[in-house]
């Protein structure tokens, strides 16, 4: 009732013409749609003909034929039109036979034929005795409704039977007539009649009247876990209510309906949050009734101070509509209505009703057992359920708002040889409508439902039209055209085809092609309103007054809130024909709306010159929408106009001040006027810093210089802010030409100055060129300056409600030299500033001016920073600083829930999945599970940042980040997890209080809690279980979790990344030697080795191992053997074990043979290459090797002489030590190096280059072998 236009209907019909589906629920309907086929396994269409042949006068028979020809596996689409007209000749009166045929006609492009049969259905329903029958009539009263628009005589042929039918109901039940009340309020709301429209709403139970407090912050959906202040006191709401930080104090909203629909927005605050929803209801008689609530967003309901009913969809499917028993004492009650949602303006419709979905009334409340099925809805496909179950299901599914009801109603409906075009087509739509689908895999699977259909039923006309208009939706328009060639004269009384066609045509610009389409619509659905409204748009383009004025008054005559007439009147500038409108339509619309009225009244009277009209309607605009940037505007216009410049900079000024944190922006427009600019004190004259570095001794040798490097920043008491940078660059070179001949200004940045001034001192204004994103500085050359300064305005930051996050500013870089540096921020006494300092910053300057503090930080020629190889995050190092106020990492975690609370709805698809997954393991340990789900995610999803997407739809497409969708499948299997951001060892490490988002980058999971948790990433394919890798080890992370908090990564095992090496080695006299060489891997080295192997074809193994590593450990080597242990099990290490040969190993000197040492590990080139540092180093890939090389001769030859023992120690626990020792015949060469993953400071390098340095020394010995 009072259906929201962006919910249209769910049939192809109305789908084709609107792209959007209707409000929706699907019920348990296995046991009322049939006779034989609801016990034991259905019957196949072959049993059913076969039985229809035995039983030819038996109408169930005949029935259930027509069910299964039209709806079921292995149907014949030709039989269907024959067995439909048998099964009605023998039972007329079978509501379920009339809706099938209501359905076929609609499928066949013959929907005046189609609606006879749905109002048949309908009124049949209402005689039934049929537990179906509810059902059926409520499928019925929604195709009804879908094909308004559609058949031809709809509102004549609809209006009386319905209201026949809302009459005497029969035993339909509330669903079914609700929707039956909700097309005859249309009906009135068309025809204009508001008195019609409040009688329907009366008779259905609907609460029209509400009052509203909201929405509370700061959160958009946080808040729906909150007690805010209307539900924390029993009694009616309050007169104004604090809404939180940025929102202030708002008064409370009377409102009312569009039919049965309340928009609660409308207020002062066009946000998302949390809002309250007050309204009163009268029983009679006591009993038990049905409380129906239709919302997009999750609802609590409380009635009488206590919890009736919680609806969260941020993590259960949406379904908009659904019905509740509840018993009611006689008397008056009290519901509050708790919304939360991110769209500014939320609706809500609430009805109470009987049994017979009418309004209490004193005859009391009627049975309400018949419905019963209905209200107790539950998904599932039950054993044996019929075809006409299912897809009755899926039909009251979307009838109801509930698109994934509907997609699981027809899981099991749509085989891949065989299945029904009907199915299909609803399968289709469903596609392209499913929430918790890509987008674009919906309607990839849109077009294979379509096409199987198209091809199952050649005489369907809706997968042609829809197949058309998803080519064109991808840019093939063309295509689209060619395939609605003809379709117009096989479907003729399908008028979505020559509409589609028409915006085809008008989207090529192709007008008078579009006209005829157009036109042969209007002749299909004579006062229809969607060919007439795409009539309007045609006679527009081509400006055909006398065809817009006649369109107009159909228009209105069609539907009675359109306001074309006002349109036509004002632009023939006839004010009293405009105002006429105003007022009619005015009637139509509730109190929220008032704002766009008063809004073309504003336009009538502007038109008028009617100054005393505009003050007011502005005034009362401002009174309604006090956050509106636009009606300060247009009051500080007139005065402009007037010649007031004084009134017009009063009148932003008084905004400003009112709603500081929603008409920032009027500050730029009160500069523009003169107005008061609150940087005005803090600009720097570019002559002045020019002349004095000029005038200085300082030079520098890069091609260009930014000779100042300014920014003032003021920080408002709301936490937004005016910015103000200002740059002047002294060009040296020719190189930097480029870079500084172009200027792209920041967007909704105003520029205040951009020139180059050349060396004699002339200013040269830049060249802005329309259409051109950049703006040139002419004649730009080596010696010149450029100079920019603009200014940006900072809204409040969402995470930080109330308080402000400033960006870093940088003293120094390692590129370009800043010859004066300097950050100002003023902001109110009232603000606690934080100052967050980094490297050798800057001290604070502070003084205080009246009420602001301000803060400045200075350095004077800054050279560029040597970029040194290794370093840890510059942020951690060069000098900056940030300021913030009010910001927390607190907040900033709640900020990233309230981003995050509404990704993880769970989706039937996915639990099965889960199912699937772990298998018999489904009743194991929790670690068990946690491991197994892993394992899947990480083998079969693409990895990516992703991070706030929609879990189950990033789980569909096999693409997404898999830590958001491997914590969701945790969810979904009982598996306690947490999402936590981790900091890695090397970003900056500096203890702070204020936050910032660049620190923690990685997220993993907790799964488990305290010290028995296990932490896992899944960022690498071939790691096992509860892997983190190395630089996340022993590092902070934040848990995203209620209560947020701080939590430490574990630091592993010793020898977690281990690497053993085992050689063999034989040399023989002539210098030849062969090996055998075991190595193993764990932990990082053997993850990443398997991330090489992956790669590889199994084939290709030996030779790619030959060429790419033993050939590179040792000139000239043939691989002779390769064994890989462990490759699949990653639970385990990862073994290689090989052989390989080679004619000489070393080199011959002096008849000597000298052989290398093996696998060095060349600490010095990897964390030693320079001489000194002025940074702290990162090491950030470990080694922890374990060497052991057997050396034996052939020929008699001796062995070589054993290498002296070497132990080394070095900073951080890195160790050396290398040993030698004969036995058995064999030299024993012993190695171990261990160098962790740790920070090198500055003072620590020269003791650590020493260590490597010397660790490379001692494994450059060579071994000595004579002859």
């Amino acid at each position: 009732m009072g259906r929201p236009n962006h919910f249209a209907g769910s049939s192809a019909l109305a789908l084709t013409l609107a792209l959007s589906v209707a409000a929706v629920v699907s019920a348990p309907l296995s046991a009322a749609c049939g006779s034989t086929v609801n016990t034991g396994a259905r019957l196949t269409v072959e049993q059913l003909r076969d039985r229809a042949a035995d039983r030819p006068r038996d109408a169930d028979a005949q029935r259930e034929l027509a069910v299964g020809e039209m709806l079921m596996q292995g149907g014949d689409y030709d039989r269907v039109s024959g067995q439909l007209q048998l099964a009605r000749e023998l039972a007329p009166q079978d509501e379920r036979v009339l809706y099938l045929s209501g359905v076929f006609f609609e499928l066949a492009g013959h929907p005046g034929s189609a609606l006879n049969y749905y109002l048949d259905a309908l009124d049949a329903a209402t005689r039934s005795t049929l537990g179906v029958g509810p059902y059926v009539a409520e499928a019925a009263a929604e195709g009804v409704e879908d094909l308004e628009g559609v058949a031809p005589r709809w509102m004549e042929l609809t209006q009386e039977r319905l209201s026949q039918v809302a009459a005497n109901p029969g035993a339909i039940g509330p669903p079914a007539r609700y929707v039956v009340g909700r097309v005859l309020i249309e009906g009135a709301q068309r025809g204009g009649d508001a008195e019609e429209v409040a009688r329907l709403a009366a008779d259905h139970g609907c609460l029209t009247e509400m009052r509203s407090a909201g929405p509370f912050g700061p959160w958009a959906l946080l808040g729906f876990d909150e007690r805010f202040a209307p539900e924390r006191v029993d009694g009616p709401l309050a007169e104004a209510y604090e809404l939180g930080p940025t929102r202030g104090r708002r008064p409370t909203r009377d409102l009312g309906a569009r039919g049965c629909a309340v928009h609660l927005g409308g207020g002062p605050i066009a946000a998302g949050g949390t809002t309250y929803a007050e309204a009163f209801f009268r029983v009679p008689v006591a009993g038990d009734y049905v409380l129906r609530v239709e919302t997009p967003n999750s609802v609590e309901i409380l009635i009488d101070g206590e919890s009736a009913l919680r609806l969260d969809h941020r993590v259960d499917p949406l379904v908009r509509t659904t019905f509740h028993r509840r018993h009611f004492a006689a008397g008056n009650h009290r519901v509050l209505a708790k919304v939360t949602t991110r769209h500014p303006n939320p609706v809500l419709a609430i009805s109470v009703t009987d049994g017979r979905g009418r309004a209490p009334s004193s005859e009391g409340p009627a049975a309400i057992d018949h419905v019963n099925a209905a209200l107790d809805f539950a998904i599932g496909r039950p054993v044996g359920g019929s075809a006409l179950a299912a897809y009755l299901r899926a039909v009251v599914s979307m009838s109801r708002g509930d698109v994934v009801g509907a997609r699981e109603a027809l899981r099991h409906e749509l085989p891949r040889r065989g299945a029904s075009p009907a199915m299909l087509q609803k399968a289709s739509v469903i596609a392209l409508l499913d929430p918790l689908l890509p987008s674009d895999v919906g309607r990839d699977r849109a077009r294979r439902y379509l096409r199987r259909a198209k091809g199952r039923d050649d005489g369907a006309w809706f997968p042609v039209v829809q197949l058309a208009k998803l080519d064109a939706a991808e840019g093939h328009v063309l295509s689209a055209l060619t395939a609605l060639e003809g379709a117009g004269e096989r479907w003729p009384e399908v008028v979505a085809i020559p509409l589609s066609r028409a915006e085809l045509l008008l989207s090529r610009g192709w007008d008078a092609q579009a006209a005829s389409e157009v036109a042969a619509a209007r002749e299909i659905v004579p006062g229809s309103c969607a060919p007439l409204r795409a009539a309007m748009s045609a006679a527009e383009r081509r400006l055909r007054q006398d065809e817009i004025t006649s369109l107009a008054d159909l228009l209105v005559r069609c539907d009675a809130r359109h306001t074309a007439r006002y349109t036509v009147a004002v632009r023939a500038r006839a004010w009293d024909e405009a105002n006429a409108e105003l007022d009619r339509i005015a009637l139509l619309e509730p109190p929220q709306s008032l704002f766009t009225t008063l809004a073309r009244r504003l336009a009538v009277a502007r038109g008028r010159n009617d100054t005393d009209a505009i003050e007011e309607l502005l005034g009362e605009m401002s009174s309604i929408s006090p956050r509106s940037i636009l009606t300060p505007i247009a009051q500080a216009d007139r005065q402009l106009a007037a010649g007031d410049i004084d009134a017009a900079r009063a009148v932003l000024t008084g905004a400003i001040e009112r709603e500081p944190s929603a008409l920032a922006d009027l500050r730029m427009l009160s500069r523009a006027i003169g107005g008061d600019f609150a940087l005005t004190p803090y600009r720097l004259d570019g002559a002045t810093v020019i002349r004095e570095f000029e005038g200085s001794d300082r030079s520098y040798d890069e091609p260009e210089v930014l000779v100042l490097d300014y920014t003032v920043v003021r920080v408002f008491e709301d936490g937004s802010s005016l910015e103000l940078t200002h740059n002047i660059w002294k060009v040296q070179a020719d190189e930097a030409l480029d870079s500084r001949g172009e200027f792209i200004p920041p967007p909704g940045s105003q520029v205040l100055t951009l020139h180059t001034i050349k060396a004699d001192g002339r200013r040269i204004e830049a060249d802005v060129i329309e259409g051109k994103e950049s703006i040139s500085l002419p004649q730009l050359e080596p010696g010149d300056y450029v100079e920019y300064e603009y200014v940006g305005i900072g809204e409040p930051a969402r995470a930080f409600p109330g308080g402000y996050l400033g960006n870093r500013f940088y003293f120094r870089g390692f590129e370009k030299a800043y010859d004066l540096s300097q950050l100002t921020v003023v902001l109110p006494v009232s603000m606690e500033p934080n100052i967050d300092p980094r490297g050798p910053a800057p001290e604070t300057e502070t003084s205080v001016d009246g009420d602001l503090r301000v803060l400045r930080w200075t350095v004077h020629e800054s050279r560029p920073l040597p970029a040194e190889p290794g370093a840890i995050a510059a942020t951690e190092y060069l000098p900056s600083i940030n300021v913030g106020s009010g910001a927390t990492w607190e907040l900033f975690i709640e900020s990233l829930r309230d981003a995050l609370v509404d990704q993880d709805v769970s989706d039937p698809g996915a639990r099965r999945l889960v199912v699937r997954v772990l298998g018999g393991s489904r009743r194991s340990r929790a670690r068990v599970r946690a491991a197994r789900l892993y394992r899947w995610v990480v083998d079969n999803v693409e990895d990516t940042n992703e991070v706030f997407g929609l879990a189950p739809a990033m789980l569909v497409q096999r693409t997404g980040n898999r830590a958001r969708i491997l914590h969701y499948l945790y969810g979904l299997a009982g598996v306690r997890s947490k999402l936590v951001l981790a900091r890695t060892l090397g970003a900056d490490a500096t203890e702070t209080d204020l936050p910032d988002p660049q620190t923690y980058q990685h997220l993993l999971l907790m799964v488990g809690d305290g010290e028995r948790a296990t932490f896992v990433s899944t960022s690498e394919r071939g790691a096992p279980f509860g892997y983190v890798p190395p630089m996340l080890r022993d590092q902070p992370a934040l848990v995203l979790g209620e209560g947020g908090g701080q939590v430490h990564v574990p630091a592993g095992a010793a020898g977690a990344d281990q690497r053993s090496i085992e050689v063999d080695l034989t040399i023989a006299a002539d210098g030849s030697a062969t090996a055998t060489v075991v190595e193993t891997f764990r932990g990082a080295p053997a993850i990443a080795w398997r991330g090489d192997l992956e790669g590889i074809p199994r084939a290709m193994l030996e030779q790619r191992f030959e060429e790419g590593y033993v050939a590179r450990l040792v000139a000239g080597a043939r691989l002779t053997g390769l064994r890989v242990i462990g490759r699949e099990a990653l639970e385990r290490p990862l073994v290689f074990e090989y052989s390989f040969e080679v004619s000489e190993l070393g080199q011959r000197q002096g008849g000597r043979q000298r052989i290398p040492m093996l696998f060095p590990t060349l600490l010095g080139a990897s964390f030693a290459q320079v001489g000194e540092r002025t940074t702290t180093q990162l090491v950030g890939v470990g080694t922890d090797v374990q060497m052991q090389m057997r050396v034996h001769r052939t020929g008699g030859g001796a062995l070589p002489a054993a290498p002296s023992a070497v132990t080394l120690s070095g900073p951080g626990g890195s160790t050396f030590t290398a040993t030698a020792t004969e036995a058995d015949g064999a030299l024993v060469l012993d190695r171990e190096v261990h160098v962790p993953l740790m920070r090198i400071a500055p003072t620590d390098y020269p003791a650590f280059a020493s260590f490597c340095r010397s660790a490379d020394e001692a494994e450059a010995r060579e071994l000595v072998l004579a002859d």
